[in-house]
């Protein structure tokens, strides 16, 4: 398949050289790719104690080719991997090779052997056109740089049934620890993501800090 967005390049040539604002919310695009900005200790261990309950309540198939993109230490990758079995995969997606090392760590260590650690770029998660059922963005939406760029990519890896989870801390809950600008609402995670060919399927459970938003791949009108 041609990986090309020429007519969006052209009439939107931000999109290629990073973006200071989204244009469907004005929300300010991180100025570090969401596969290496770092996560505070708080917030890695708060997305770590959510990971069981946030898998739970999504439902993980046995047999499933799923992708956890922005992957920082392998929680949620190695729960995954052993939740789709011998007979699924588990891509885990970063940019930066030290993190990669960290999770092919992790991974080793739970004795996993279905897991293929995959090195992104900032724009492009490098997932395989059509194969994916499930793409996790655990925590990681909010920091890209060319979201419009990862989301379209990342629907090209879905199967025609395939889901994209978002994960994001809640942008309206002010107690939490959290700057403002790495929380989101699900108004707009919905207002980003839907353009991109996507359908807003819904919000799963009651996380204490947390949105769990899935969307399905939208068909061609």
């Amino acid at each position: 398949m041609l990986r090309l967005f020429p007519v969006i390049w052209l009439l939107f040539p931000g999109i290629l050289c990073g973006q200071s604002q989204h244009p469907a919310t004005r929300r300010q695009i991180a100025a570090r790719g969401g596969n290496s900005a770092d996560r505070t200790a708080s917030q890695e261990q708060s997305l770590t104690e959510t990971a069981n309950t946030a898998l739970d309540l999504i439902g993980i198939q046995a047999g499933a080719t799923v992708a956890d993109v922005g992957a920082r230490n392998g929680e949620f990758t190695w729960r995954l991997a052993e939740r789709v079995g011998s007979a699924g995969r588990v891509y885990a997606v970063n940019s930066q090779p030290s993190t990669l090392d960290r999770i092919r760590k992790t991974v080793a260590e739970h004795g996993l052997n279905n897991v293929k650690i995959t090195r992104a770029t900032d724009q492009d998660p490098k997932l395989p056109a059509g194969k994916l059922d499930l793409v996790l963005l655990a925590g990681s939406y909010h920091g890209f740089t060319h979201p419009q760029d990862m989301i379209r990519w990342i629907r090209e890896s879905l199967k025609p049934e395939g889901k994209l989870i978002v994960i994001e801390y809640r942008k309206e809950d002010q107690t939490l620890a959290v700057p403002e600008d790495e929380r989101m609402s699900v108004q707009d995670i919905r207002m980003e993501i839907e353009p991109e060919g996507y359908k807003f399927e819904k919000v799963v459970g009651v996380l204490p800090h947390e949105h769990i938003v899935i969307f399905t791949k939208s068909r061609p009108n």
